[in-house]
């Protein structure tokens, strides 16, 4: 997910992509670039990300139309979601932007997430998974930090 800003209550979503595997196999590449008419994004946040206007405008789609796709997997209980920080972020930019354009937004999803942020920590620091509670055991992972 690339957003107009770091903030996670108000920072629309311009990219969005994810991948969907079968064990190792992969079976889809979804890319997609979501065109606001209103979005800003600071020079130096456009730099890092690759944010390009001109493409947006050119093949960017209606942010419905994508966050209705992403929906459709993130609300399939058949599927596990996993990646870096989900959990402190991306997700909170798919329930947000959800909410924002009328779309079903709950947190149903949250007990198929893995976080590799919080699974990496764990394996560096030697700590065990807490699965009686693993949710709340991965966010207090993201959320720790040792100096």
């Amino acid at each position: 997910v690339e957003t107009e800003s770091l903030h996670t209550f108000y920072a629309r979503p311009w990219q969005i992509g994810f991948v969907i595997y079968h064990g190792y196999k992969l079976i889809e590449e979804h890319s997609y670039f979501i065109r606001w008419s209103d979005i800003q994004v600071s020079k130096g946040a456009a730099e890092k990300t690759k944010f390009d206007k001109k493409k947006i405008d050119e093949i960017g789609k209606d942010p419905k139309e994508i966050m209705e796709i992403l929906g459709k997997y993130i609300y399939d209980e058949s599927y596990l979601l996993t990646g870096s920080n989900i959990l402190n972020y991306d997700i909170m930019i798919f329930y947000n932007t959800m909410k924002k354009l009328g779309l079903k937004h709950d947190y149903s999803f949250l007990s198929r997430c893995y976080d590799c942020n919080a699974l990496f920590k764990s394996y560096k620091l030697g700590l065990k998974p807490n699965y009686d509670n693993f949710l709340a055991w991965q966010f207090s992972l993201n959320n720790w930090k040792q100096k």
